[in-house]
């Protein structure tokens, strides 16, 4: 009898252990992990005069729903966030993730909330993070100088100049570029992959509840470029009917695609497929970030294995 009720009870905690990992206990763990990864001497934040802003678009500021976004608290931040992985290797060509936030957003908030740094080393892809701060704390998608032609083009040259000069690449010459953004970052997104100056490096873009317009853009890149786009929307959601005519028009056209759940997602399949949407069951806030999206889609890509 003792020791039925021994095998009881550690039946129980081995249950009730099981539960709390799957019930999200140990985010705080996880958090706690992306601190670390944050507090290196591989993550540091610089201003840029190649950041989106200051910029005219919004020197005057922005007004949305009758409030008013003046230009100092929310258009002169220059600030963009670097990320290189430990073990990282130096290449002739210089591998690129960058990432867009969308409304509402600070830069250091977005580094922590959605673990990019953490899902970067996940990944274990030899690629350097980059995350510009865009427009602080406000309702707009207006990415200032990065909207403009070869704005992109003049970022990227002036970031990887500065990670030379710091010593963590030996050459300024771009390769593969990978472009991720959520929400409002879809605005800046459909410009750089059309007039940003470095189209032919870009080769994957990942949009994470984002897809609110622009997609004859979107369209006319994955059509006239041997390139993979991938979508990851909320079902029902507020990108979810631009989702649906984007697939409808697919279908028409006989264009190859695939549309499937975030759970039965795997590397095999994001590997084989060029044009993907996924039905993700986070929120919207939690679509960067929750079960690493990022991670996976990015060890799945065609950049470079870090070998450890």
């Amino acid at each position: 009898m003792i020791s039925l009720i021994s095998n009881c009870k550690s039946n129980f905690v081995l249950i009730v252990f099981v539960y709390l990992i799957l019930s999200g206990f140990f985010i705080l763990a996880a958090q706690r992990t992306n601190r670390e990864y944050l507090d290196t001497s591989k993550y540091f934040i610089v201003n840029l005069e190649n950041a989106p802003y200051p910029h005219s678009s919004r020197g005057k500021g922005y007004k949305y729903n009758n409030k008013f976004y003046n230009l100092q608290d929310h258009y002169n931040d220059s600030r963009v966030a670097f990320y290189i992985p430990r073990g990282y290797n130096q290449k002739k060509n210089v591998d690129i993730l960058v990432h867009f936030h969308g409304w509402y957003a600070e830069l250091s908030d977005i580094m922590e909330r959605d673990r990019l740094a953490e899902q970067v080393s996940i990944s274990r892809k030899n690629v350097i993070l980059i995350v510009p701060q865009g427009p602080k704390n406000a309702p707009d998608s207006v990415y200032g100088k990065l909207e403009t032609k070869n704005g992109f083009k003049n970022f990227i040259k002036e970031s990887l100049t500065l990670l030379k000069n710091k010593g963590y690449t030996t050459s300024t010459r771009p390769g593969r570029i990978v472009i991720s953004g959520h929400s409002g970052a879809y605005h800046v997104i459909s410009l750089i992959v059309t007039r940003g100056g470095l189209i032919e490096n870009i080769s994957e873009v990942y949009l994470f509840d984002a897809l609110y317009g622009e997609l004859e853009k979107f369209v006319y890149w994955f059509d006239n470029y041997n390139v993979k786009f991938i979508n990851l929307y909320i079902k029902p959601g507020a990108t979810y009917e631009r989702v649906k005519t984007i697939l409808e028009d697919l279908s028409d056209w006989d264009y190859p695609y695939i549309d499937i759940y975030y759970h039965q997602l795997s590397k095999k399949i994001i590997k084989r497929n060029h044009i993907i949407f996924i039905s993700s069951s986070a929120d919207h806030n939690e679509i960067v970030h929750k079960n690493n999206p990022l991670a996976r889609l990015l060890n799945a890509s065609r950049l470079k294995t870090i070998k450890r």
